[in-house]
């Protein structure tokens, strides 16, 4: 059977569920934490709008945090610790051990830091004359 590559600019929903379900599968033999839980919380202002969220998702039993974002206007007023507090209690829920996320340095990496985050490895030139840190917490 003849297979072909097809490359797109954008991310099929079909294709990442396959490619998730497919690790799950796979992984199954090795961890019975193998399953990937989506989260999301989001903090909205007095007219509705979206002023901060966070997305993640748990597996292998850490939740990783993918994106946190507050809006510029409301940076500094506790929105995204309560976001990131909010995160990890829904992980200590799920059995997770730990939480990790990533911030690029001229981001958010004191936030972390006072969060009780401790950096585990850096990545150079992430992107070129920056980099990103990545961070783990056990909860």
């Amino acid at each position: 059977m003849k297979a072909e590559i097809e490359i797109a600019d954008r991310n099929d929903p079909d294709a990442v569920a396959a490619a998730l379900a497919g690790l799950q599968a796979h992984d199954a033999a090795f961890t019975a934490h193998g399953e990937c839980t989506l989260f999301q919380a989001l903090i909205r202002d007095g007219s509705g709008q979206i002023a901060a969220a966070l997305v993640a998702q748990a597996f292998y039993g850490w939740m990783y945090v993918q994106y946190l974002w507050v809006d510029d206007a409301r940076r500094g007023q506790g929105d995204g610790t309560k976001l990131m507090q909010a995160a990890e209690t829904r992980a200590r829920e799920l059995g997770c051990i730990g939480m990790r996320a990533n911030t690029l340095s001229f981001q958010a990496r004191g936030f972390y830091e006072k969060l009780g985050y401790a950096v585990f490895a850096t990545l150079p030139d992430y992107p070129p004359g920056h980099a990103m840190h990545m961070f783990k917490k056990r909860i």
